[in-house]
């Protein structure tokens, strides 16, 4: 098992146009997926498109996606004026290779790039608070976990996260040993033993963002908790 680190860097300054953001705009939203591609998606035998987009309080940003198993991210600043946003990257959105993203933001989520998102609720009657951050926090990846395969567990193939912050991972011929780090929903991986020979300290991580159901993607693979 060779991941591939994906570098993010949380761009700090807060934009003035951003910290005037009316308090319904701040929060968690996910891209919602019309009827026809989820059709398309699942005939194909494809994973459902997930992408997903934090607006705090303070002018920034975190934007995560999952295409065909294949996380990535960013993070940035964003501002918002008469009812148009726009997302600017610290660097590259990296599924559509831009600077920025731009749209619109309403009491129906956000329109960006063409894509509609709809704000995540708590519960049926209170949207998630202004400090979404706190909410995503009850995230637990401590236990062990399993790829799916369909609809089962495929156990040849585990991780398990201990209390330590160190995970171990087992299968495919392969083992693998190191140190995790979990913020919010965004879950750090970093590599210290890969088929017991030590790893250069730094050289090998892996930034990404666990699902609303928990899971999470490694490259192709998708990780239930058992």
């Amino acid at each position: 098992m060779r991941p591939i680190a994906l570098l993010l860097s949380l761009a700090m300054g807060a934009s003035a146009l951003a910290s005037n953001a009316p308090d319904w705009l701040v929060g968690s939203y996910k891209l919602e997926l019309t009827p026809d591609l989820k059709a398309a998606v699942q005939k194909l035998g494809m994973p459902e498109p997930y992408a997903r987009i934090m607006l705090r309080d303070d002018g920034t940003f975190s934007y995560a996606a999952n295409n065909g198993g294949n996380v990535s991210g960013a993070n940035g600043t964003y501002e918002f004026a008469d009812h148009k946003i726009k997302l600017t990257a610290a660097n590259l959105f990296p599924a559509q290779n831009v600077k920025s993203l731009s749209g619109k933001a309403g009491d129906d989520g956000l329109e960006i790039d063409g894509l509609h998102y709809v704000k995540v609720k708590v519960d049926s009657d209170r949207s998630i608070a202004p400090s979404p951050v706190r909410t995503l926090k009850t995230f637990d990846v401590v236990g062990t976990w399993y790829v799916q395969s369909g609809d089962r567990p495929d156990k040849s193939i585990k991780m398990v996260f201990k209390d330590n912050h160190t995970f171990e991972f087992a299968g495919m011929a392969a083992s693998s040993k190191g140190r995790f780090d979990l913020d919010g929903d965004k879950l750090t991986l970093t590599w210290t033993e890969v088929d017991g020979e030590a790893v250069e300290p730094g050289a090998m991580h892996k930034v990404i963002y666990l699902h609303e159901d928990g899971s999470f993607n490694i490259d192709t693979y998708r990780y239930q908790k058992n």
